[in-house]
């Protein structure tokens, strides 16, 4: 019966350590080439596909500058921005080959490097004389300016549209805002050569190198390290390596770290620690790292190597330019790479080839003129170049923006149960190319169109509407979203809900006591997070003990909605006295709304007739903890051997994994039938792919039912931290009630997590 009845799922969860913030994922895509290295992750791939055959040189007729070009980046808005010697920033549109010439603005001072900002803000900066120059231009003017004494670099890199990260290679990180007040400041301990340029990942942690390190640990010897800080400026982590210099950090979709040892070693770090080394070329003046979906590719000596993000000891292909290269490379949105190598024979002229994802050499053309920029591919599919007479060299006819619109993000998740009381929908809809025409957001719901409201954010919009008024209880539902962008490439996504009939109360999707660490010796700080279905009003939610009268209310994280999760943080912290006997401890959370109903009690599967509702009171404003009287608490006494409590010497590897949180998400389920749905977040300091199974148990006893991770039966995602299973039943599976089910995960060397959802008492 049980293994009828207990098929569930769990929707995705995220609870970061406590160090970190809970924050959106930044569309690192969405500056075509904004700095060196495309974006903020270094990879050197462009939104855009380049020149499939073999490209055509074109000159424009009417040179701007009768000095060289020394800068060259595409903004957001379609724009060549160009750096000449003769002291002016030059905005160049497709027109400009025919003479339009869009923007001149006379520079303060000569800059080495300039970076693009997310509302277009460009940001140059120089050393000069033991100072480093930081200046904001925009609209034809400048901003600001600062300065810094340092005899290093200075590194600018966008965070987001409001801030920008400064790193100077003396190892002073901090943020501006766009206005540039100071903000928060974090500096590398210890004695060094100098920090490499930052990376930041689609979560906002801004990783760097730091070169010949000397670690106190390992007396005068000098290492490398990498580090790991957040957007709001703590340290997370970092990683000696045991060689005197890596290269700037490359970052990946999935935030894995890219660096090139001294040693010749590629390593691949995680938040977890190393993940792989393979050798690969020793740095020289010509080394660059890029990344596309799939493979890391490393450019040195003029060979270009391909290897795989597993770690696999052969590369996937190596091939042999014959000269070395003379810039960075550009990667377009197909995979096609561009490069250019030069002879080191002193006169000499470079030459652009193109190499597919493959491997194999598609194209190779002499460049009759003498550059001093990586090239960078324009909206129009174009190779560009700037040149030392004053003007930009084209290649084409490229492929430009060959992406269409799509939806980044859908909430209530798809394949869910929403009452029609409540139908709200949310969706991001994202373009990495050239934009998206704003008045061809199209949604409709059941082929019925909808009025949407459409807000700005990165890289799109943000779509919202209620269509209640034209929905059926147990109907399905489809919405539909179409759009075009700025190059008329357009798509129609689709994705299904199920409408239901009941008014939506406060919905607790998951919760769990994360890293909270408590000994009856010494007692310890427990750690509840809540994640609360964010279309309700929420008054109040409360944690508390059913007997001994503990009772806890949790606050908004202040995040606002968490979209990954779909959901909405609320938090506390209580420290716990010593004293309490070891064990299991169950406790309960429930949420009120404003008008003083409230939802189902975490961490239960209720099961209800009709229109029944929970009639439990909260000890509303407890903004004090109660006391945890010790001996007087309920335990659950675990008794399966599968359940026993870790022994104090640990298991193999150690690192046990963590059921952080999980819930009952998005289940509806009355005795008439309905969807059940188990979500849990699970991490590991070993990494997530050390998890080998997260189990139901009952009572304390396994039961062989495990949640997924692959993608299917309502997992979201493979190989991802959110553990996912959901069913659909019929009449007469349950009757009314609430049922507990419990969870457990295991790694592959054995190790267990403590069980959910009770709050573990160690010795």
């Amino acid at each position: 019966m049980f293994d009828r009845t207990l098929q569930m799922v769990l929707t995705a969860l995220l609870v970061l350590l406590a160090s970190c913030a809970w924050s959106a994922e930044l569309p690192v895509a969405t500056v075509p080439w904004a700095q060196f290295g495309q974006g903020p992750d270094r990879t050197f791939c462009s939104p855009y596909a380049g020149p499939l055959n073999k490209a055509q040189e074109t000159i424009p007729l009417f040179p701007f500058s009768d000095e060289a070009l020394t800068l060259l980046l595409l903004g957001r808005d379609g724009l060549v921005h160009t750096i000449s010697e003769d002291g002016y920033l030059y905005k160049l549109g497709a027109k400009y080959r025919e003479g339009d010439l869009v923007i001149q603005i006379q520079l303060p001072w000569m800059p080495t490097d300039m970076a693009i900002g997310y509302d277009g803000t460009t940001y140059i900066t120089t050393v000069d004389d033991g100072y480093a120059r930081l200046a904001a231009l925009k609209d034809d003017a400048e901003l600001w300016e600062k300065s810094f004494r340092t005899q290093g670099e200075i590194y600018v890199v966008p965070l987001d549209p409001k801030k920008i990260i400064v790193l100077l290679s003396d190892g002073r990180l901090f943020s501006l805002t766009t206005d540039g007040e100071e903000g928060w400041n974090y500096t590398v301990p210890g004695i060094f050569d100098r920090c490499t340029m930052p990376a930041i990942g689609r979560s906002g942690i801004i990783y760097f190198s730091a070169n010949g390190v000397t670690l106190r640990s390992r007396g005068s010897l000098k290492d490398s390290c990498l580090y790991a800080v957040s957007r709001d400026g703590v340290l997370l982590w970092d990683r000696p390596a045991p060689v005197e210099r890596l290269t700037y950090p490359v970052i990946d979709e999935d935030e894995n770290i890219y660096v090139i040892g001294s040693d010749g070693l590629l390593y691949s770090f995680c938040s977890a620690g190393l993940n792989w080394a393979e050798p690969a070329a020793k740095p020289q003046q010509d080394t660059y790292l890029a990344c596309y979906p799939g493979m890391i590719i490393v450019f040195s000596n003029g060979n270009v190597t391909a290897f795989s993000k597993t770690g696999q000891r052969q590369p996937l292909w190596s091939v042999s330019l014959g000269e070395p290269f003379s810039s960075a490379p550009v990667v377009g949105s197909d995979g096609m790479i561009y490069a250019l190598t030069r002879p080191v024979l002193q006169g000499s002229l470079p030459t652009l080839t193109a190499i597919g994802a493959d491997g194999n050499i598609r194209w190779s053309v002499p460049v009759n003129h003498d550059t001093q920029t990586p090239p960078i591919i324009t909206i129009e599919g174009d190779i560009c170049l700037g040149t030392s007479e004053g003007v930009p060299v084209y290649f084409g006819p490229g492929r430009g923006d060959i992406t269409s619109p799509h939806l980044a993000e859908t909430f209530p998740p798809e394949n869910t149960i929403v009452p029609i009381d409540d139908f709200n929908l949310m969706m991001t809809l994202l373009d990495e190319g050239v934009g998206i025409i704003k008045s061809s957001i199209y949604v409709s719901v059941n082929d019925e169109f909808v009025h949407t409201t459409a807000e700005d954010v990165m890289g799109g919009y943000q779509l919202s509407t209620s269509p209640r008024q034209i929905l059926a209880p147990f109907q399905d539902v489809t919405i539909e979203v179409s759009a075009e962008d700025k190059r008329f490439n357009s798509k129609i996504e689709p994705y299904h809900l199920t409408a239901v009939e009941y008014k939506r109360r406060p919905t607790i999707l998951m919760a769990g006591f994360g890293y909270s660490n408590i000994t009856s010796s010494q007692g310890g700080e427990l750690r509840t997070a809540a994640l609360m279905d964010p279309f309700t009003d929420i008054r109040d939610v409360v944690v508390y003990h059913p007997s001994s009268g503990f009772a806890q209310t949790l606050r908004d994280s202040g995040t606002g909605v968490d979209f990954k999760l779909k959901g909405r943080w609320y938090s506390g912290e209580y420290t716990v006295p010593a004293g309490l006997p070891p064990g299991y401890y169950k406790l309960e959370i429930v949420g009120e709304n404003t008008t003083g109903k409230t939802g189902c009690i975490w961490p239960y599967l209720t099961v209800e007739r009709g229109d029944e509702t929970s009639t439990r009171s909260l000890a509303r404003g407890a903004a004090t903890p109660l006391e945890l009287p010790a001996g007087t608490l309920t335990m659950c006494r675990v008794t399966s051997p599968a359940a026993r409590p870790r022994d104090s010497a640990g298991t193999l590897n150690g690192n046990p994994p963590i059921i952080l949180a999980a819930g009952y998400t998005y289940s509806y389920m009355t005795t008439s039938g309905g969807v059940v749905r188990i979500e849990a977040l699970v991490d590991d300091l070993d990494g997530i792919e050390d998890v080998e199974r997260v189990e139901v148990f009952a009572d304390g006893y396994p039961t062989g039912l495990c949640l997924r991770n692959d993608g299917t039966d309502g997992d979201k995602a493979a190989g991802d931290n959110i553990f996912t299973y959901q069913i659909f039943l019929g009449s007469d599976v349950f009757a009314t009630g609430k049922y507990l089910y419990e969870l457990k995960a295991f790694d592959w060397a054995g190790n267990e997590s403590d069980l959910w959802p009770y709050l573990e008492i160690k010795e």
